[in-house]
């Protein structure tokens, strides 16, 4: 454990961005109605009209529950 070359590899010049990461805009579910209390439903992620990922999305009175689901790959959800 620990030993060299375990842990987060960083290299010289490379930097995470947020441009290839997934992102709810709540300010569109507002405007579509989807912030009413009581709402429960999934909000999906396409790449190539596959489905990449899913998000439940749950509103109650004084916050907003997330439940999410991604796949790498091919793999299991």
């Amino acid at each position: 454990m620990g030993g060299r070359g375990s842990g987060r590899q960083y290299y010289f010049g490379a930097k995470d961005t947020t441009d290839g990461y997934r992102y709810l805009d709540i300010r569109r579910l507002q405007r579509e109605g989807l912030l009413t209390q009581g709402q429960t439903y999934v909000w999906h992620w396409s790449r190539h009209g596959e489905k990449i990922a899913a998000i439940r999305v749950r509103v109650e009175s004084d916050r907003i529950i997330l439940a999410y689901r991604q796949r790498s790959g091919d793999g299991e959800w």
